[in-house]
């Protein structure tokens, strides 16, 4: 201490030493109310404390933590599709019943969450009440899919490759069904099981449509004779057709040279192909053979006709080709046609019609 503090009493003098009135000024007591205004730092190690749970109500308080955690979210709206706000997770029950609200003592719309929702599915209980997610390649898994249950499909469509162990139809006579680049032709597979269009002629024999009769049928002195007529049925013949008629018959000239004609036509009288016979003689078995080509098209024909005839004492042939253009696409009719000239008679005694499509 300084010596110019030191004095001199008596003996049994009373002495007393107290703060001075600065100290008073500037010292914070525990019991006082004080303003403070310089700056006062706690360790991270000793937090001021309350001893009770303050009621907080005004702007100037401090707040604790249960003040801040109680009034994080109070007041916050309810999210919409317009508004940013409060949402409650989903359950996976609350997820399938598409439930709107929780079922807890919040009004909150509910969430998904990711720990409902898989892109990978095990095929049992993980995918049971789990949200659909599409893997990295953007399709999604089969395990998605009960492959044992029965699939109806009312639009078109079209695999690349198809298999059926086992299959059943209803409403076979309604519902139709297609196969992509095959139209009106028998179906066929090849070596690798695949369903293709079978090629008529090659993968099957095509239907023919004949008529052959036996019937005489006897014409002289110009006349004519037709023959029953051979119905076809629209879009039959196609760009490879061809039809096939044989006559057997007798031809008798009269002595006048009169001309026995065989031909091919159609109901309205078109010539498909047609053979003479002329001669001063008597055949007694004649044998026409007419043959019919589509030229690439079924409206676009060439026919030859080869005809022989046997006397006592030679074999007379009469053969011709010549083209026409009959449109065979439609429905038609053909028959045999027989007629004769002058004096001459002849006699049909068998015929045939052998369409080939």
């Amino acid at each position: 201490a300084s010596t110019s503090l030191q004095f001199s009493h008596a003996g049994g003098t009373k002495l007393i030493f107290s703060n001075s009135p600065n100290l008073y000024d500037q010292a914070a007591f525990k019991g006082n109310d004080e303003t403070v205004t310089g700056t006062w730092t706690y360790t991270s190690t000793a937090i001021p404390i309350f001893d009770a749970n303050p009621t907080i109500t005004d702007d100037k308080h401090f707040a604790t933590k249960k003040y801040v955690d109680d009034v994080a979210i109070a007041g916050a709206p309810d999210a919409t599709l317009s508004v940013k706000g409060i949402l409650e997770v989903g359950t996976q029950i609350e997820m399938a019943s598409t439930t709107a609200i929780g079922g807890g003592d919040t009004t909150a719309p509910l969430a998904l969450t990711t720990a409902f929702s898989t892109s990978t599915p095990d095929g049992t209980s993980q995918a049971g009440l789990f949200a659909v997610i599409s893997k990295n390649n953007g399709k999604l898994h089969q395990l998605w899919l009960d492959l044992t249950e029965a699939f109806t499909w009312t639009g078109h469509h079209i695999f690349s490759s198809f298999f059926a162990t086992n299959a059943s139809t209803t409403n076979a006579t309604t519902t139709n069904q297609h196969i992509t680049g095959v139209t009106s032709t028998i179906l066929k597979t090849d070596s690798s099981g695949r369903v293709l269009g079978a090629t008529a002629g090659v993968d099957y024999v095509t239907q023919q449509y004949t008529f052959a009769t036996t019937t005489n049928t006897s014409v002289a002195g110009d006349s004519t004779a037709t023959s029953t007529f051979l119905g076809i049925p629209a879009s039959t013949i196609t760009a490879s057709s061809s039809i096939e008629a044989r006559i057997q018959a007798t031809c008798t000239d009269g002595g006048t040279d009169g001309v026995c004609s065989f031909s091919v036509r159609d109901s309205a009288g078109t010539i498909l192909s047609q053979c003479n016979l002329t001669s001063s003689a008597s055949y007694n078995a004649v044998i026409i053979d007419f043959k019919i080509f589509s030229d690439n098209s079924d409206s676009s024909q060439i026919a030859i006709c080869n005809g022989r005839g046997t006397t006592a004492t030679a074999i007379a042939l009469t053969a011709g080709e010549n083209t026409s253009s009959f449109d065979m696409s439609n429905a038609f009719n053909l028959s045999v046609v027989v007629s004769v000239t002058q004096q001459a008679s002849l006699t049909l005694s068998n015929y045939s019609i052998i369409v080939q499509p």
